[in-house]
C-alpha cells in the first residue's frame, strides 16, 4: 500500500466523486473515501492511498509491521524503511541515523543511474571491444594460416614425391592447430556473447527500474545491481597469441613446424584492476610468495613487509622487517626470503619470525676488498643469481679493482658460474641493479650505467650475452628522454616488461631484444613506476616511487598480448 501527493479526479465506482484518495493495485481502479471502505469489505486487496502532502513524485510505502502508518521515514542503520510507530519502538535511539524516506529515494536512485552507466557504458563498451578484438585476431591467424599453407604446399611442389608424404603429415598438423584456435575463439566468442547477452538483459531491466517511482524497489534492486556488478568477471579473453611456422629442420629440405609467438601491439593492452596505498615512500622491490601474499620493500627507509592483497581492501600488514641497510630481496624455492645488505658481504635468510642468519658470505680477497650483494634472483631450477660489486667501490666508476659480477650459487650455496666480461674481454656491468629470468632460462639484467639511466643486457642458457637495450627513442615528450630502468619481468610468452620510471612508460621486449611496443603508464593512471612482479595468475604488480613525500601506492593489472 502506498502514498502519493497527485490523485486522478474522479472515483470508479460511484463515477461522481472527485475526491479520489485510494487506488486498488489488484484491480487498477481508483477509489473516494466512501468506495474505498466499501472495495474494502467485499475484496481483499492491496490498496494505493495518497498523501496529501506528497510531492506527488514518490511513492511512500505503508508500514508492514504496522499497516496503518507510512513509511516516511529511512534508518540508514539498519537499511530499512520505517513508520512512526517502527520510529518510537525500535528506532528511536540516537545510534540510529533517521532520514527522509524521499531523501533516501532520491540517493538511491542516484546510486542506480551510476550503476546503470557502470553496466551501459564501461563494462559492455569493454566487452564490446574485446569482442572486436577477438574477430581482428581471428583474421590475423587466418592470415597466418593461409600463408604457411601456401608455404607447405610450395614445399611440396619443390621436393615433389620425394617428401610428398611428409608435407601432408605437416598439412594434417598445422589443419589441427587451425581447429584448436578455432574452438579457443568460439570459446571466446561463446564466453562474450553470454557476458554481453547478461549486461544487455540487466540494462533492460534497469531501464525499467530506473522509471519506477517506488522507494522500496530501486532500494532492493541498488543492493542487487552492486552485487550483480561486484560478482561480474569483466576481464580480458584469454588470446591464443601463438601459432605454427615452417622451419627447416636440418640441413637438408625436410621442414618442420614449429610454435612461435604470435606478438602484435594491437592486441597488447594492459588495465587497472586495483590500487592500494601503503605506508612505504617507495617501494623498490616486490617479490610473490605463497598463498596470494607478496613481499615489498621500502627503498626509503628499508623496511620489509609480507602483505596480502584484497579486493576492495587496503592492504593487510601480515608481518615486517626493518633494516636501514637492506639492497634487495628474493624468495628462494622452499619460501625462504633472503636478504642483501647494503655494504655487507654476507648474504642472509630470514625465518618466518625474522630471524635472521648468514645465507652466504662472499669471500675476502687479497688485494681488494670482498663483493658486496645489489640484486637478487631466484632461477626455475633453484638457483640464485646475484649482481655483485666490490664493497665500498664507486658507484659508475670502473678502476682496476672493480668487480661488476653475476655470480650463480647452485643449491649447494657455491659458486657455480661468475659472469663478469664479455667474448672480447670488455666488462659487462657497470652496476647490475635487477635480475630476472624467462621459462627458458635466459637471464635479463638492469644495468645502471648512471644515476639517471641505465641499459638491459640479456644471456641465454649458455650465459652468452645475446643482445643490449638502452632505448634511442624519446617515448614522452615532456620527459628528458634518458632511458631509466628500475625493475623487469618476464611473461609467460617470454617476452619482457621493464618498467621506465622518469618516462612513465612500460617498454615491452621480444626475447630477441625487439621493442614491441611502449605502454605509458600515465594513462593507467600510475606515476613513477618503479618495482613490477607477475603474481601466480599472471596479473602484474607495479610498486610506485611517488614524489614530494606521497605515500608509495600498489597496483594491481592485468594485461594481454605479450
Amino acid at each position: 500500500m502506498l502514498d502519493m501527493a497527485q490523485a486522478p479526479n474522479k472515483c470508479d465506482l460511484c463515477e461522481t466523486s472527485l475526491k479520489v484518495t485510494c487506488k486498488c493495485l489488484d484491480c487498477d481502479k481508483l477509489f473516494c473515501d466512501q468506495c474505498t471502505e466499501i472495495h474494502k469489505r467485499d475484496e481483499n486487496h492491496d490498496m494505493f492511498y495518497f498523501n496529501e502532502g506528497s510531492t506527488g513524485t514518490v511513492r511512500i510505502s505503508k508500514c508492514k509491521i504496522h499497516p496503518e502508518y507510512s513509511c516516511y521515514n529511512f534508518c540508514v542503520t539498519y537499511d530499512e524503511l520505517v513508520c512512526p510507530r517502527c520510529l518510537s519502538q525500535s528506532h528511536g535511539s540516537g545510534n540510529h541515523v533517521i532520514e527522509e524516506s524521499e531523501k533516501v529515494f532520491w540517493q538511491k536512485k542516484a546510486k542506480l543511474d551510476e550503476h546503470y552507466d557502470k553496466i551501459k557504458n564501461d563494462m559492455l563498451i569493454f566487452l564490446a571491444k574485446e569482442d572486436k578484438k577477438v574477430d581482428e585476431l581471428q583474421s590475423l591467424h587466418k592470415y597466418h594460416y593461409l600463408e604457411e599453407k601456401q608455404n607447405i604446399q610450395k614445399q611440396d611442389e619443390r621436393l615433389k614425391d620425394e617428401i610428398t608424404h611428409y608435407t601432408n603429415k605437416l598439412m594434417n598438423e598445422l589443419e589441427e592447430f587451425w581447429d584448436e584456435v578455432q574452438i579457443k575463439f568460439q570459446e571466446n566468442k561463446s564466453h562474450l556473447e553470454e557476458q554481453i547477452l547478461e549486461l544487455t538483459k540487466k540494462i533492460s531491466v534497469l531501464d525499467k527500474i530506473k522509471n519506477s517511482n517506488d522507494v522500496s524497489t530501486l532500494c532492493l534492486f541498488d543492493k542487487e545491481t552492486a552485487a550483480f556488478i561486484n560478482n561480474t568477471d569483466i576481464s580480458f579473453v584469454e588470446l591464443p597469441m601463438e601459432t605454427k611456422v615452417l622451419q627447416k629442420k636440418t640441413e637438408k629440405a625436410i621442414c618442420e613446424l614449429k610454435i612461435v609467438p604470435l606478438t602484435d601491439s594491437t592486441f597488447i593492452e594492459f588495465r587497472q584492476m586495483q590500487a592500494y596505498e601503503t605506508n612505504f615512500k617507495k617501494i623498490s622491490s616486490i617479490v610473490k610468495g605463497p598463498k596470494d601474499t607478496i613481499w615489498i620493500k621500502d627503498g626509503s627507509s628499508s623496511c620489509i613487509k609480507k602483505i596480502k592483497l584484497e579486493h576492495g581492501l587496503p592492504v593487510i600488514n601480515e608481518k615486517s622487517y626493518s633494516d636501514e641497510h637492506v639492497a634487495d630481496i628474493a624468495l628462494t624455492k622452499s619460501g625462504e626470503l633472503i636478504i642483501a645488505f647494503i655494504d655487507d658481504p654476507c648474504i642472509k635468510i630470514a625465518t618466518e619470525t625474522f630471524n635472521v642468519k648468514p645465507f652466504y658470505t662472499f669471500p675476502k680477497r687479497l688485494l681488494t676488498k670482498p663483493q658486496v650483494a645489489l640484486s637478487l634472483h631466484v632461477l626455475n631450477d633453484g638457483k640464485i643469481i646475484v649482481g655483485a660489486v666490490e664493497k665500498d667501490g664507486r658507484q659508475y666508476l670502473l678502476t682496476d679493482k672493480s668487480h661488476r659480477q653475476l655470480v650463480i650459487l647452485n643449491e649447494n650455496k657455491e659458486p657455480e658460474k661468475v659472469i663478469e666480461y664479455n667474448s672480447d674481454g670488455s666488462r659487462l656491468f657497470i652496476r647490475p641493479r635487477r635480475i630476472t629470468s624467462d621459462d627458458k632460462g635466459d637471464i635479463y639484467v638492469i644495468d645502471r650505467t648512471h644515476l639517471d639511466f641505465g641499459r638491459v643486457i640479456a644471456f641465454d642458457q649458455d650465459h652468452i650475452m645475446k643482445w643490449t637495450y638502452n632505448c634511442q627513442t624519446k617515448i614522452h615528450p615532456d620527459k628528458h628522454g634518458h632511458f631509466d630502468p628500475c625493475s623487469i619481468v618476464t611473461t609467460s610468452q617470454n617476452n619482457i616488461i621493464v618498467c621506465d620510471n622518469s618516462n612513465n612508460a612500460f617498454h615491452i621486449l621480444s626475447n630477441g631484444g625487439h621493442v614491441i611496443t611502449f605502454i605509458q603508464t600515465e594513462e593507467l593512471e600510475i606515476l613513477r613506476p618503479f618495482s613490477m612482479e607477475i603474481n601466480k595468475k599472471g596479473q602484474l604488480i607495479v610498486g610506485s616511487d611517488p614524489t614530494q613525500q606521497r605515500k608509495a601506492k600498489l597496483y594491481l593489472l592485468q594485461f594481454t598480448g605479450c
